[in-house]
């Protein structure tokens, strides 16, 4: 670790306070535990408006190598272009983490679960680095919601998610939200401002809605991620399940409820990709440098049986070749 980063920029914002909450952001502070919360428009929104606002050009960002989708796309692009660095790295490895730190170090950004690896980071280890250094931890908490993990209470400093696939249930909306202090937050909401990313009402409100039932679908996702999991690690076929569970993390007894719906999966030989889709797919298409036997599967909240099924033919076609 070397020098203490400049952090003092963030201090005595004198943007004005964000507007009042509409009712899918009052609900996501009581679910978080936040002061405040933003809903943005586009699935990678609250990545880019969080790490523009709360870091500097000339800034240096420590990154979850592990990071996927949206969120690393604009890592890689836009977020690097506008003159901040980056480096990624395994945010599980502390070691690795806080020998990257230096004197222009900003912010870390983690997800709370890799994916498609599913495995939890220990937020509350990586928070305790964050405040030594006095860094911003920034956790994307979209493999978990705050269902099964509430980033905030463990010392995070802003939450991050995507509102697909549990947030809004599914329902296909397109959002992602920014939960945290108002201090920071009203920087991001003063960007939104500026550049009209808020949601329409129709779509607040839907997610509003979505919201009520969390706490309940969560755990039926949980339950029937687990029950996949038991069906894979008995079958032939398979080689390796990744399945984030107690027995696995025992640390995360204390701080997680569940481990959301995701699990993966590696086969012997290749799977026949004009048979996934849906609920199954295959990661390395989109992430290159993955297992190209690697399948990702994302239990639903109701029955697992058709998933099952649906793995079982699937898989009967590999036992075969």
């Amino acid at each position: 670790m070397s020098g203490s980063p400049d952090t003092g920029w963030l201090a005595g914002d004198d943007r004005p306070a964000p507007a009042t909450l509409s009712g899918a952001e009052r609900r996501l502070c009581d679910l978080h535990g936040a002061e405040t919360a933003v809903v943005l428009s586009g699935p990678g929104a609250a990545t880019a408006y969080a790490l523009a606002a709360l870091t500097n050009p000339g800034g240096h960002v420590i990154v979850s190598a592990g990071l996927g989708g949206a969120a690393r796309e604009h890592v890689e692009r836009e977020f690097l272009e506008s003159g901040r660095t980056v480096d990624l790295v395994d945010c599980d490895d502390l070691d690795a983490v806080a020998a990257l730190v230096g004197p222009r170090t900003q912010l870390i950004l983690t997800e709370s679960m890799t994916d498609p690896g599913m495995r939890p980071i220990p937020v509350n280890d990586l928070a305790a680095l964050a405040h030594s250094t006095d860094l911003l931890l920034v956790v994307d908490n979209t493999a978990l919601s705050p269902a099964q993990l509430r980033p905030l209470d463990l010392g995070a400093t802003v939450v991050v998610e995507t509102c697909a696939p549990y947030l809004d249930d599914l329902a296909g909306l397109g959002l992602s939200t920014v939960c945290g202090p108002s201090r920071l937050l009203r920087r991001i909401s003063a960007q939104v401002a500026r550049t009209g990313g808020r949601p329409d009402p129709w779509s607040d409100r839907m997610l509003a809605q979505a919201l009520r039932t969390l706490d309940l679908r969560m755990a039926a996702h949980h339950r029937h991620a687990d029950e996949i999991a038991e069906y894979l690690r008995k079958h032939p076929a398979v080689a390796t399940v990744h399945r984030a569970g107690f027995d696995e993390a025992p640390w995360a007894v204390e701080t997680h409820t569940g481990f959301g719906g995701l699990l993966s999966f590696t086969t012997h030989v290749p799977v026949d990709a004009a048979r996934t889709g849906g609920a199954i797919t295959l990661p390395a298409w989109e992430q290159p440098g993955l297992d190209p036997h690697l399948v990702r599967v994302a239990a639903g909240h109701d029955d697992a049986a058709p998933l099952i099924g649906r793995l079982r033919a699937l898989l009967s076609q590999e036992a075969a070749a």
